[in-house]
C-alpha cells in the first residue's frame, strides 16, 4: 500500500470517528428528550391523568395505524395502568420535588 493511500485511510478514519462522536452526542440528546417527554406524559402523573393519555392514544390510532412505536407506547401505558399501585410507589421515590405538582394536573 502506498503512503498516500495510508494517509487517505487515516483521514477517513479520523473523519468517521468525529462523525460517530457527533452522532452519539445527538443520540444522547434525543434519548434525554425522549425520557423528559415520557416523564411529562406518564412519569409523574396520577392514574386519572394516565387514563386521559390512554384515551388520547386511542383517539390517535388512525394516525399511526400499525406503527410499532405506537403499539409499544400503547402497551406501556396499559401496563402502567394495570400495575399502577407498584408504579405509584416507585414514582414517589424518583419524582423530583419541583415536579410533584404534575401529579395533580388535570387534562382539559
Amino acid at each position: 500500500m502506498k503512503k498516500e493511500e495510508i494517509r487517505g485511510l487515516i483521514r477517513e478514519h479520523i473523519a468517521l470517528r468525529k462523525s460517530i462522536e457527533g452522532l452519539q452526542k445527538q443520540l444522547n440528546g434525543l434519548r434525554d428528550r425522549y425520557d423528559e417527554v415520557g416523564d411529562l406524559l406518564y412519569g409523574y402523573r396520577s392514574k386519572r391523568f394516565i387514563q386521559s393519555v390512554l384515551h388520547c392514544l386511542v383517539e390517535m390510532e388512525k394516525e399511526y395505524g400499525q406503527d410499532v412505536c405506537y403499539d409499544d407506547f400503547l402497551s406501556s401505558i396499559i401496563d402502567t395502568l394495570q400495575n399502577f399501585k407498584a408504579y405509584d410507589a416507585d414514582r414517589r421515590n424518583y419524582t423530583p420535588k419541583d415536579l410533584l405538582h404534575l401529579y395533580d394536573e388535570e387534562v382539559e
